[in-house]
This record gives structure tokens, sequence and C-alpha cells, in this order.
């Protein structure tokens, strides 16, 4: 899974623009993330997102941040059903 591909599912799913999309990804990776090989942590390694020092998970829209999980489901799909096309 690409991470922009996540933001755009995420763009589409939450009517919101790619800062905050990207914003909620960033915070649901670094929030869930369960070390440094999982997925999660890989998708947070990708971000552009680059919070400042004052930046918190807790500012993040926390209607856009639950819908990651539903975000990365929708897009996990996709990838197989186009892996079963091929």
């Amino acid at each position: 899974m690409d991470i922009n591909t996540l933001i755009s599912k995420l763009v589409e799913i939450a009517d919101v623009d790619d800062f905050t999309a990207a914003e909620a990804v960033h915070a649901y990776c670094s929030l869930n993330h369960e070390g440094q090989w999982s997925k999660l942590y890989r998708l947070l390694s990708q971000s552009e997102f680059r919070p400042g020092p004052l930046w918190s998970e807790a500012y993040v829209d926390e209607f856009v941040l639950e819908l990651v999980p539903e975000a990365i489901l929708r897009v996990e799909a996709e990838e197989e059903v186009v892996e079963c096309e091929v």
C-alpha cells in the first residue's frame, strides 16, 4: 500500500483536503503502529507530512482520524481485486 493512495482514498471518503487527510493518516499511523516492521510504521515513514514541534495528534480532526482504518480497508480491498485480475 502506498501512502498517497491511502491519502487519496481518505480525501474521497471524508470529503476533506489533502493536507487534512495527510495529517490524519500521519497521526493514525503514529498512534497505532506496532513497531518498525509493521504496515502502519511503513506508511508513517513514507509520510511527507512533517509536523512542527507544537503539533499534537490531539489537534487532528477526530472524524477524519476515525475514517483512516476504513480507508486502509478499502485500499487493501481494491489492491486485492487488482491482484486477482492479473
